[in-house]
């Protein structure tokens, strides 16, 4: 007897509680044969729960009288032309939804696989939670889109440096102890010869690194850590002559996140630590100059980093 494939939607299905009952016995035996997948989804498991967790309070919630009242008002109070039914609501609120969840896969965000149940009446405080999330997360994402000159790079460095730095298990890729094979990977992939700096004059030991997918093509980040436990990340990305303005150094920061960047032939590079600035600086000098030797270093650094400053919202 040939045992039924079982695909990555069976999984996600099994996770949101809706195969059948032989299904669901098919995807259980399947789990038992591979622990990795299952405590993959056990993971997903705790992220539904925390959700109903944090909102499922709400649909016991009252819905306030100002707000019903809109639904009691006659009929015969609005004209014909104007007047709006549940239905006409309901719809509307489902379209928002999707266009803010919409906006959120495209800009990067994580949303639940699953969609937010049923649109019933007695789900309307839990459908008005969700849009306010949407809203105010669009507006955080409008913010957040880069300023002025400041490269894309910047803020997908920021953005990946808070995914891994915080990250116990999985923090890199390929560890340090693999580092010659890291190297030749990331170089292969990004179409250069890519070496990780030294940061031991620093205080930074190397961890190890991983691909990324960045702006335009693929990215490398190696992440460092010092002898207290704080961390550092080098993003690496390629193809950015567009801002190819200035070999000096600038600055950009979001709460105790700070970053130092620069541009050279067209290679970016973005160091990224919740170190201050002054001692960031230092780490990114003792980079650049590996980096990009022989090549000049920048005339006055130290005046050209605390030139301009960009603010990054994540």
């Amino acid at each position: 007897m040939i045992k039924p494939s079982i695909t990555e939607t069976d999984l996600q299905a099994y996770a949101d509680n809706r195969l059948s009952d032989a299904r669901r016995g098919e995807v259980e035996a399947y789990l038992a044969a591979h622990p990795d997948d299952a405590r993959r989804l056990a993971k997903y498991s705790r992220i539904n729960d925390d959700l109903h967790g944090h909102f499922d309070p709400i649909l016991s919630e009252k819905i306030p009288d100002r707000l019903l009242a809109c639904f009691n008002t006659p009929a015969e109070s609005a004209p014909p032309s104007s007047r709006i039914t549940l239905a006409d609501i309901r719809t509307r609120m489902r379209d928002l939804s999707q266009r803010f969840l919409g906006r959120g896969r495209a800009l990067g965000i994580l949303v639940p696989a699953s969609p937010v149940g049923g649109w019933q009446p007695a789900s309307y405080a839990l459908t008005v939670a969700w849009l306010s999330l949407g809203v105010i997360l669009g507006w955080q994402m409008q913010r957040a889109l880069p300023q002025n000159d400041m490269p894309p790079m910047v803020r997908h460095a920021a953005v990946a440096y808070v995914t891994y730095a915080s990250e116990v298990a999985h923090p890199v890729e390929i560890q340090a102890s693999n580092e010659d094979y890291l190297e030749a990977w990331l170089s292969k992939r990004l179409g250069m010869n890519l070496k990780a700096p030294k940061l031991e004059t620093a205080g930074f030991t190397l961890m190890g690194g991983r691909l990324l997918a960045g702006t335009q093509g693929p990215a490398a980040q190696f992440m460092y850590e010092d002898g207290v436990g704080r961390r550092l990340t080098l993003y690496v990305k390629t193809q950015e002559t567009g801002y190819d303005k200035s070999k000096s150094f600038e600055f950009a920061q979001e709460k105790e996140i700070n970053a130092f960047y620069w541009i050279d032939g067209g290679t970016g590079y973005v160091l990224s630590g919740n170190l201050g600035r002054r001692d960031l600086f230092k780490v990114a000098e003792v980079a650049y100059r590996q980096l990009n030797a022989p090549h000049e270093m920048m005339v006055n650094p130290k005046q050209s980093a605390s030139r301009r400053t960009y603010v990054v919202t994540l």
